[in-house]
């Protein structure tokens, strides 16, 4: 920040705690004042969450469908998902 955007309602000293306290934050990890300034994008985020909804709501349907149900008795895996399911966790549908 220059001196140039300065608050002039500000102290001068309350102006240096601020322009600290910028600094401080600029330095942590992960630290990402504007998308796009490296790390994942907002929209980046919401793609990730949908995909572990639609994950989370596979096995939620998976536990209540005979296929499925199947699909675990046949190979001995409790996470063993049918078909439409499995498609469904992987973000294919």
């Amino acid at each position: 920040m220059s001196d140039d955007s300065r608050d002039p309602t500000l102290p001068h000293h309350a102006h240096q705690a601020r322009l600290a306290a910028a600094e401080a934050l600029r330095r942590k990890a992960g630290w990402q004042p504007r998308p796009g300034q490296g790390g994942a994008s907002h929209l980046e985020h919401l793609r990730a969450q949908e995909r572990r909804h639609q994950g989370q709501q596979a096995y939620a349907e998976a536990a209540f469908c005979q296929p499925c149900a199947l699909a675990r008795a046949e190979s001995g895996d409790d996470s063993a998902l049918c078909q439409n399911h499995l498609a469904q966790a992987l973000g294919l549908r």
